[in-house]
């Protein structure tokens, strides 16, 4: 449950303190009664946590977890009830999954705009050319053996889609975290894992090139280059 509810969620340290939660050695606590002698124990420390504790028994009551248990699923959407007020509250949701997808995406939202998400979900966002409309750079979260494909890893991952200079694809799939496009014209474009393999420095640079690549004479470069990152 908390997985799902706060996969994309950075946590706001003053709203949480709004909301309720206390400052405590290890970080952040917020309890609330659910039921009867129930009370629900959410924990914050670089990621959401919870406890649901039994006072009456003096024990942690884990029945919330069992699906079979009419008692259990009243108590666990009671819970979810909670949990997705606190996220609403107190919690920026990220566009993507990975810290790297969610750097550059604030990178390319300042420098050339927000992403447009066309697929009717919240998992690929399309980045657009200011003059001609065109995709110049595409986030996406697929499994990471479809991308790599000499990997037995089949968690979801975060790529970037860019246009590369035709010269230069047969060179950079020879770095770490470069691909063949995917799902993309193979001859003009690449696929980069956003794991941190590549500095966003690096990554960044190539951006660039792809919006000038996709701009045409449409326009002048219009991006500022971030300092290299120590």
């Amino acid at each position: 449950m908390i997985e799902r509810l706060f996969a994309r969620a950075m946590a706001d340290i003053p709203r949480l303190l709004e909301y309720g939660f206390r400052k405590t050695e290890e970080g952040y606590e917020y309890q609330i009664a659910l039921y009867e002698s129930l009370e629900l124990i959410v924990y914050y420390q670089d990621f959401f946590s919870i406890k649901v504790w039994d006072q009456e028994f003096d024990e942690e009551y884990l029945g919330y977890h069992y699906k079979d248990s009419v008692f259990g699923n009243q108590i666990a959407n009671r819970i979810e009830t909670i949990l997705l007020d606190i996220r609403d509250y107190a919690c920026t949701i990220l566009n993507y999954q990975l810290p790297q997808a969610n750097r550059l995406d604030e990178y390319l939202s300042q420098v050339y705009g927000l992403a447009d998400f066309v697929f009717g979900d919240e998992e690929t966002g399309v980045y657009r050319t200011t003059a001609n409309d065109k995709w110049y750079a595409i986030i996406m979260t697929v499994p990471y053996d479809k991308v790599a494909k000499d990997s037995n890893k089949e968690d979801l991952i975060n790529v970037l889609n860019i246009k590369a200079d035709k010269n230069k694809i047969k060179e950079q799939l020879k770095k770490e975290g470069i691909y063949p496009a995917y799902h993309m014209n193979k001859a003009n474009w690449l696929s980069i894992i956003l794991d941190d393999s590549i500095s966003d420095y690096d990554i960044i640079l190539m951006i660039n090139e792809s919006y000038d690549l996709v701009m045409g004479n449409n326009d002048k470069k219009r991006y500022f280059k971030r300092k290299e990152q120590k």
